[in-house]
């Protein structure tokens, strides 16, 4: 797979972020995206990823992303009037868990996340003439979770937090918990469990019939890991609806077996971890997914033993 992850993780941002934290600049008043998601949100615009350094990254790799299903295009309905129409961009599943693993390896707890906005708080000519000296001052000055970056444009840390805290409105499951995950708590949360979801997902592509392989590994009582490699063909749509579908589930069924053993392993129980734990279609939920993957695994013993 080509490295595209950056980009991913970029066009991923930008979609989680509310609607104004992105630079002065932001205007979808006068836009009307179809889809629902966007309400409070909005994709990510061709000409803003630009804006964040990415255009010929992007533009190598467009064809490839949206071929593999990484990225889609979002159908906006523009006013008579506006004539500077860049084309919206958002990640699907596949994008979404490619980006998350992309942060988790590179960024959590190694180093801070900073999106580029076309806001300049200093010109970049008067920037560019600064000493380090009045560079840093002029740093000081900016508000904590803001940068002045090279070219005196501004910069905005992503917070691990709200990144994850973000990521629950993908999970159609467990988005109604959205208020309640983004409570402050004094010792583990939702969000704790969440992060640790992304190394037990993978996606792998293989050439021979234009597929995609999800991989999913679970942890049994007994200390081993078990893997269930699913197929999906890329040529049909409702086959790639299922693996969307099977992606966000297996990401569910995993963030709520991190949030059970974090919840026993808890001295003061956490109600917030609770009131997830005993909600009863999350408990239905998760009763099914264990069914299921049982099965897949007892026929896959039954199919080497017989061999």
């Amino acid at each position: 797979m080509r490295s595209v992850e950056p980009v991913l993780l970029e066009i991923l941002v930008h979609e989680s972020m509310q609607i104004g934290e992105r630079g002065q600049n932001t205007d979808v008043s006068r836009f009307i995206f179809h889809d629902d998601r966007f309400e409070s949100r909005f994709p990510v615009s061709s000409y803003r990823l630009e804006d964040s350094g990415f255009r010929r990254t992007f533009s190598r790799n467009k064809d490839y992303l949206i071929d593999n299903l990484l990225i889609e295009t979002v159908s906006v309905n523009w006013p008579d009037e506006y004539k500077r129409r860049g084309t919206y961009y958002n990640t699907t599943p596949l994008g979404k868990v490619l980006a998350m693993k992309y942060w988790y390896k590179e960024f959590l707890g190694k180093k801070p996340l900073i999106i580029k906005t076309n806001e300049h708080i200093v010109p970049p000519e008067i920037w560019s003439k600064l000493s380090e000296d009045e560079k840093g001052r002029q740093q000081k000055d900016v508000p904590d979770g803001r940068h002045i970056l090279d070219d005196g444009r501004l910069g905005i840390e992503i917070k691990p937090n709200d990144l994850l805290v973000s990521f629950f409105q993908f999970l159609p499951r467990l988005k109604k918990f959205s208020d309640d995950i983004k409570k402050q708590f004094s010792g583990l949360g939702p969000k704790d469990a969440l992060q640790f979801t992304f190394s037990e997902i993978d996606i792998n592509y293989t050439s021979l019939n234009n597929r995609a392989a999800v991989e999913v590994k679970f942890r049994s009582k007994y200390e081993t890991h078990v893997q269930i490699i699913r197929y999906f063909g890329l040529n049909d749509l409702d086959n790639i609806q299922e693996m969307y579908d099977y992606i966000s589930d297996s990401l569910t069924y995993m963030f709520l077996t991190n949030l059970d053993t974090m919840q026993k392993d808890l001295v003061v129980k956490n109600p917030v971890i609770a009131k997830i734990l005993e909600d009863p279609e999350l408990k239905s939920f998760r009763r099914k997914y264990q069914m299921d993957a049982r099965q897949v695994i007892r026929e896959s013993l039954d199919f080497l033993s017989s061999d």
